[in-house]
């Protein structure tokens, strides 16, 4: 009888200690499934991440080149116009268009990045120059009611024109680089 126990004792312990290690095997497995699931949710949550600050600093860099083309607007409106527009009214457009790309600068200055906000930078100085330009041509210019700035001063418009393609060129072309549309699409 003490061998038929002995016997059961034995079995009842191999198939403890069978279950104990499946059970550890099975464990080890779950955790390491668990691990490799919270990795791939982890990676997930930083490519959301990654595309959604992309989204917004193309938002954003968006925002800024329409500012940027309504002051453009605005500055050729005055150009062009005839009679020379009032100096007083206008005055106050141009920089107030000017004054919407600056505000546009501080958002494109803090989604960055540096590169990006230097060229942001470039583009409203380069406004503002224009607008201070404009508004001393219209003093010089008053009270000439058959002509226009663009007529008297067709130079420094194509000069201000021509610069104003450049930095629009160089600042898409940063931004492109900053949100991955200078790569090419895969085939």
């Amino acid at each position: 009888m003490n061998d038929v126990v002995a016997v059961a004792l034995i079995t009842a312990m191999t198939t403890l200690a069978a279950g104990a290690i499946a059970g550890g095997f099975a464990y080890a497995a779950a955790n390491r499934q668990a691990e490799s699931q919270e990795g791939q949710a982890r990676e997930a949550r930083a490519e959301q991440r990654v595309v959604r600050h992309r989204e917004v600093r193309r938002d954003v860099y968006v925002r800024f080149l329409n500012c940027m083309d309504d002051a453009h607007a605005c500055m050729n409106r005055v150009w062009t116009e005839k009679p020379i527009p009032l100096q007083e009214s206008t005055t106050g457009e141009l920089l107030a268009a000017a004054n919407q790309v600056g505000k546009m600068l501080t958002v494109v200055s803090l989604e960055g990045p540096p590169n990006v906000a230097e060229v942001a930078k470039v583009i409203f100085w380069h406004i503002r120059d224009e607008a201070f330009k404009l508004d001393g041509l219209m003093e010089e210019e008053a009270g000439h009611q058959d002509a226009n700035l663009f007529d008297s001063h067709e130079d420094d418009y194509f000069i201000f024109t021509e610069r104003r393609g450049e930095l629009e060129s160089e600042f898409v072309e940063t931004a492109r680089v900053v949100l991955g549309g200078h790569l090419v699409e895969p085939e």
